[in-house]
């Protein structure tokens, strides 16, 4: 018999390795079927372990007190107007590299599967040179306009504005893309008088183990993370959450809040804070984060859009006066 956690991760070229034919009983578990990068989902994890038997939502755990109410708040930031011109040139020539290969018959379609699509094409040695140089020019600056979103300057001052209210909290999680992101965040509340360290895969096993001692204890305050946490690692009760930097995929979203929706001793919800940048596929008007938002915005116990200007004692009063009614999105 195999049983594969976070079977998800089994999808991968390497991890499916594990995946031996002569297992006559097979169990996966997983929070979210999905992979972003390829299609190891349809090609490997269903073909071996058959359809999905029992899916359990947030309403079934909500209901049965497994998981704390939760509410979202979403803080919009802009970037510098240099940023914005380098995100704009890089959205550009993405979209004349996509047009080639899509001109040229080598990828269909125009929804987010295209981006999974590219990604295949720039790691096919049998493909053709042009068309591999193609789709690696596009991932790159994909990548370049990902990390200029993890890293834009007022998504990264934003987080001052929360200082009062992550100062309130029992702990907090503050969730980044990149480690630079989460040492400048830790510092920047730490000189708040905010006991915050950063949490990554530069620390080894036993600092990583003193670290969560120091959380749990009360020690420190708040773990900065690049993505590190998201999933594996058993991490105290949270009561706040945010997310500076997020990617498209619904699994990442879904781990995250999973951190910070344990039942806690006071009975009052958590609260998630999701930055995004105006004008971006990282923003909610916009349609960013999609799937993850229709999953969850049904069970949120409030929902509050927030500016990256707006007063930090307005957002500290509404996080220490929940509503206790569902909310509507503004």
């Amino acid at each position: 018999m195999i049983i594969a956690d976070e079977v998800h991760r089994m999808g991968s070229p390497t991890f499916q390795l594990a995946l031996e034919d002569d297992m006559s009983s097979r169990l996966g578990l997983t929070a979210t079927l999905e992979r972003t990068n390829d299609t190891g989902v349809d090609d490997v994890l269903l073909p071996y372990f058959g359809s999905v038997v029992h899916s359990y939502g947030y309403a079934d755990a909500l209901g049965d007190g497994v998981l704390a109410p939760f509410r979202l708040a979403f803080v919009g930031a802009e970037f510098t107007a240099d940023e914005l011109d380098e995100y704009s040139e890089l959205g550009t020539e993405m979209s004349r590299l996509r047009y080639q290969l899509q001109k040229t018959g080598y990828i269909k379609g125009d929804g987010p599967e295209v981006f999974a699509a590219i990604g295949a094409l720039s790691r096919d040695t049998a493909l053709d040179f042009k068309a591999r140089r193609w789709a690696q020019k596009f991932m790159a600056n994909l990548s370049r306009r990902r990390k200029l979103q993890a890293t834009a300057t007022n998504k990264i001052r934003a987080v001052k504005v929360l200082s009062d209210t992550i100062a309130f909290s029992e702990r907090a999680l503050v969730f980044t893309e990149t480690k630079d992101a989460a040492a400048d965040i830790a510092a920047l509340l730490d000189n708040d008088g905010i006991a915050a360290r950063s949490f990554d895969s530069d620390l080894a096993r036993d600092e990583r183990s003193a670290l969560l001692t120091q959380f749990r204890k009360g020690h420190v305050h708040v773990l900065c993370s690049p993505r590190v946490l998201d999933e594996g690692i058993d991490v105290p009760q949270v009561d706040v959450g945010v997310i500076v930097s997020a990617s498209q995929s619904r699994r990442q979203m879904i781990q995250r809040l999973g951190r910070i929706v344990r039942p806690n001793s006071t009975g009052q919800p958590s609260t998630l804070f999701l930055m995004y940048l105006k004008g971006t596929r990282e923003d909610p008007q916009e349609g960013g984060h999609e799937g993850f938002l229709e999953e969850v915005l049904p069970h949120a116990a409030e929902i509050r859009y927030f500016d990256a200007h707006e007063s930090p004692e307005t957002i500290a009063r509404w996080y220490t006066h929940p509503q206790r009614q569902r909310g509507q999105l503004a």
